[in-house]
């Protein structure tokens, strides 16, 4: 047989392959996702609006999830730094939050997700119309009711 039909079939194996290991993987973060608690589920896919492969300052992320009101009060008198700092330390937990980099005190100074999260991030976001990223020079994140002038 000729070289090039082999190849032809090694071609169609890996696409094959490469196709059904990503579908694999989606569905197996789909059911991480389904598992984690409610106030965690916008958290994680907030990680999406963050470029692939991005070392996210913990003290910036914890600082947005405030602002765009992720983050419960709670009775216990918390404060909302520190509820959101264990939110971020639930979603490490749960292995779907990467630790980067600690301070000298063991804290999370930085965190990324792995590129299959960050995939699932963005469609998931898209699906649930949670964010809408528009791609061009560099990608911005827009709410999808988000009007242009």
């Amino acid at each position: 047989m000729e070289e090039s039909w082999w190849n032809e079939v090694k071609d169609a194996l890996f696409d094959y392959l490469d196709s059904e290991s990503e579908e694999y993987s989606l569905a197996t973060m789909q059911l991480s996702f389904d598992n984690l608690p409610h106030c965690l589920k916008p958290c994680l896919l907030y990680m999406g609006m963050f470029s692939e492969d991005a070392r996210i300052p913990a003290s910036k992320l914890i600082s947005l999830w405030i602002a765009e009101g992720f983050v419960e009060n709670t009775e216990s008198g918390r404060l909302m730094e520190e509820e959101a700092e264990g939110y971020l330390m639930d979603l490490i937990s749960s292995n779907v939050v990467i630790v980067s980099k600690k301070g000298y005190n063991g804290k999370v100074k930085c965190c990324q997700v792995h590129d299959v999260v960050h995939h699932f991030c963005l469609e998931k976001s898209r699906e649930e119309k949670f964010m809408l990223a528009v791609k061009g020079q560099y990608i911005q994140f827009q709410p999808l009711d988000w009007k242009g002038s």
